[in-house]
């Protein structure tokens, strides 16, 4: 038998079935925020050289960089994607400044269409992102998971003793 790596991902942990997220099941739960504005960049590099075989210039990813505020990777890759769209269908010569800004532009992020999604996700307790930041969560949802401070003191016990 060969070793099985399953990872999964979920917009909304909260709809998810209990027994799909009890210990056992899944050995570890994160949250992944949106890409900080370094990241972002990084991620733009990825797709750029992947779709246009190319880099930009640094003035225009800089640009891009801040129009994307708020973005995910997916809203990155699509507004990358209508470039070389573009390019691919009307040749290299389309490609410029003002349609990156234009594609950027008309992408329309999930934190834009749903703040409240988002907002309810970055505003995890403070308890909890003792987990987060060291590579676990536990996720606390309305009506999901809950736990005591009695129940968070002993798993941060027995994850600070390797058990």
């Amino acid at each position: 038998t060969s070793r099985v790596f399953v990872v999964a991902t979920a917009n909304d942990v909260s709809m998810l079935p209990p027994e799909l997220l009890r210990r056992g099941r899944f050995d570890e739960l994160f949250f992944v925020d949106l890409p900080t504005p370094i990241e972002r960049k990084e991620i733009i590099e990825i797709y750029i050289r992947r779709g246009l075989k190319r880099d930009i210039d640094p003035t225009l990813m800089d640009e891009l960089v801040q129009l994307s505020e708020g973005f995910a990777g997916s809203d990155l890759e699509a507004a990358v994607r209508e470039v070389v769209k573009e390019a691919y269908l009307n040749g290299d010569d389309v490609i410029n400044t003002d349609l990156f800004r234009q594609s950027f532009e008309n992408v329309v992020p999930l934190s834009q269409t749903s703040p409240e999604q988002i907002e309810a996700i970055q505003k995890l307790p403070s308890k909890i992102q003792i987990f987060l930041k060291s590579g676990s969560l536990l996720y606390l949802e309305p009506g999901g998971w809950e736990r005591t401070d009695e129940e968070l003191n002993r798993i941060l016990q027995c994850w600070r003793s390797g058990e």
